[in-house]
């Protein structure tokens, strides 16, 4: 799976999350085989709801890289089956990190890791 910068970029500009990558640009059409891993943050703002409560959702688009042809038997109808001709994609659970004001005037005051069970 791969972040296309440049369509996040895009969104940014009309509201969308900012985003920060590890490299300036990523070969969108290059396959799965051919592909190194990146990492990007994309960052958002909470916001008051009721009871004075803070949350947000962050909403982007990923894509799924072409994977390598592989010997299949189209006879099988079961896609985790032996033989089958589809490739799993794996989507690890993103990392969420929050950061909220002290009161204090001290922008780092407060920082929590969400991992994927929220703990």
């Amino acid at each position: 799976t791969y972040l296309d910068l440049d369509e996040l970029r895009a969104r940014a500009r009309f509201g969308g999350p900012s985003v920060h990558a590890t490299e300036p640009h990523i070969e969108i059409e290059r396959p799965a085989s051919a592909s190194s891993q990146h990492v990007a943050t994309l960052r958002g703002a909470l916001v008051r709801g009721d009871e004075g409560r803070q949350g947000g959702t962050i909403t982007f688009p990923f894509h799924l890289r072409y994977q390598s042809p592989k010997e299949c038997d189209y006879s099988v109808s079961e896609p985790s089956a032996p033989g089958s001709c589809y490739s799993p994609a794996v989507l690890p659970w993103p990392s969420v990190f929050v950061r909220c004001g002290g009161g204090h005037g001290d922008d780092d005051a407060d920082a929590a890791a969400l991992g994927a069970d929220g703990a």
